[in-house]
C-alpha cells in the first residue's frame, strides 16, 4: 500500500513598504520597496526564484503591488502624466506578463485613490497547465457621497477591454475610505469594507438581475465586534477557502478573528478565536530562535496585521517593528518570516510609513491568456 504524504504548497507574503527617498519640491518622494517574507520550510524554493519574485523582469522603476489570484499577480506603475497607471498581470514563477489597456479616464490617477479587485479563474481540466484561465481586474473608484448605486470598471481578459457597470445596493453605502481597505476574492466574489463603517460589501461578478444591472449586498460586522476606539486595526483576508475578519482592539487589549460561513445571500460570522495582547507578547517572545526574548510593548509596536496564512486560519501574519512573524493562536507558537535588526528611530519612520500593502502568493504555473490587446515580452 502506497501512503501519500501531503506536502503543503509553498507560499510567500508580498508586501510593499513606502520608503522616503528624496525630498522633492512638493514634499517627500516615496519610492515603493517590494519585499517578501515566507516560512523557513519554503526558503529554498523562494531563494531559487529570488529574481523572479522581485518582479525585476517587468523592468519598471516603481511597482505598486496590488493583489494575487491563482498564482498571478496584479500590479501597476504610476506614470508622470497626471498619475496615469499602467497595469500588469504577471506570473512571477514563469516570468510571463501582459500589460493591460489604459483604464477609463476617471480611473487614471494614483492607485491609492480607488480599490482594486483581482480574480483569476481556476481551471479544473486536466490540461490546466497549458490552457490559460481568464482573469478580471476590478477598479472601484471613490465616491464623495453615500448612494444606493455606484459604478465600477472591469477589465476581462476574454474581452480584452474595460467596461463600466452600475452596481446597486439595498441601502446607501459610502465609497470613500478613511482607513486602508483591501479587496478579498473568493469563488468569484469580492469583499471589501464599506467606507462608512457600516459593514462589508460583497459583490458577485456573475450576479446580475434581468435588466443586466449588477448587484451587491452589505454584510454586517460580527455582533461581538468591539466598537473601534482611538487605536484599532481591522483587516479582511482569506484562509483555508474562508473569508476572515480580524480586529485588534487597543482599549480591550484583545485580538479577535471571525470566519464567514456563508452563501452569497445568507452570510453569517462565526467567532473563531481571541487572544489577549499580553498573551501575544508571550507567543512572540517564545519564538524558537530567541530573537524576541526581551520583548516589551506589543500593542504600540505591532501596529499591523499583514496577512493570513492560506493553509491555517489559526495563523496570522503580523508586523512587529520591522519584522514579519507568523503567530499560531492555537499552538501558541510563532515563527519569524523576516527578521530585521532594530533600526534607528529615523530609519524606522522612513521605512514603515503607514500600513504595508500586502497579499499572499501561492506560486503556480498558471499560464497567461493570449494578449490580443497589447504587446508582451
Amino acid at each position: 500500500m502506497t501512503i501519500k504524504i501531503f506536502t503543503p504548497p509553498p507560499w510567500t507574503v508580498f508586501y510593499r513598504l513606502n520608503y522616503i527617498s528624496t525630498k522633492a519640491h512638493h514634499g517627500w518622494d516615496y519610492t515603493p520597496l517590494v519585499s517578501t517574507a515566507y516560512p523557513d520550510t519554503h526558503s529554498q524554493f523562494i531563494c531559487d526564484h529570488t529574481d523572479a519574485f522581485s518582479l525585476r523582469f517587468l523592468k519598471e522603476d516603481k511597482i505598486y503591488l496590488i493583489a494575487s489570484s491563482n498564482g498571478l499577480v496584479l500590479c501597476s506603475t504610476s506614470r508622470s502624466n497626471y498619475y496615469q497607471n499602467k497595469y500588469y498581470v504577471c506570473n512571477p514563477l514563469t516570468r510571463q506578463w501582459v500589460s493591460l489597456p489604459p483604464p477609463p479616464p476617471n480611473c487614471r490617477h494614483s492607485p491609492a485613490l480607488h480599490l482594486h479587485g483581482f480574480i483569476c479563474a481556476s481551471s479544473s481540466s486536466s490540461s490546466s497547465l497549458t490552457s490559460a484561465p481568464s482573469f478580471k481586474v476590478v477598479l472601484i473608484p471613490r465616491k464623495r457621497h453615500p448612494s444606493t448605486k455606484f459604478d465600477i470598471e472591469i477589465f476581462c481578459s476574454d474581452m480584452g477591454k474595460w467596461n463600466t457597470y452600475q452596481v446597486s445596493c439595498p441601502r446607501e453605502v459610502w465609497m470613500s475610505w478613511s482607513i486602508p481597505s483591501n479587496v478579498v476574492s473568493r469563488n468569484g466574489l469580492l469583499y471589501w469594507f464599506e467606507g462608512g463603517g457600516n459593514g462589508i460589501i460583497a459583490y458577485d461578478l456573475s450576479n446580475n438581475n434581468e435588466d443586466g444591472c449588477h448587484q451587491c449586498r452589505l454584510i454586517a460586522f460580527p455582533k461581538e465586534r468591539s466598537y473601534p476606539d482611538y487605536y484599532y486595526e481591522e483587516c479582511l483576508g482569506e484562509s483555508e477557502g474562508f473569508i476572515c475578519f480580524f480586529q485588534l482592539q487597543n482599549s480591550r487589549e484583545t485580538l479577535s478573528l471571525w470566519v464567514l460561513e456563508e452563501d452569497y445571500s445568507n452570510g453569517e460570522w462565526v467567532f473563531h478565536w481571541a487572544c489577549k495582547i499580553s498573551k501575544l507578547k508571550e507567543i512572540i517572545a517564545a519564538e524558537k530562535d530567541g530573537k524576541f526574548r526581551n520583548i516589551e510593548v506589543v500593542g504600540k509596536d505591532m501596529s499591523s496585521i499583514v496577512a493570513f496564512s492560506p493553509l491555517d486560519r489559526n495563523v496570522v501574519i503580523l508586523k512587529y517593528r520591522t519584522n514579519i512573524l507568523a503567530c499560531n493562536m492555537q499552538t501558541k507558537t510563532s515563527e519569524v518570516l523576516l527578521y530585521s535588526p532594530s533600526p534607528t528611530s529615523q530609519d524606522f519612520r522612513r521605512m514603515w510609513h503607514g500600513r504595508p500593502s500586502s497579499f499572499v502568493l501561492t506560486p503556480k504555473l498558471t499560464p497567461l491568456p493570449p494578449s490580443f490587446w497589447s504587446d508582451t515580452n
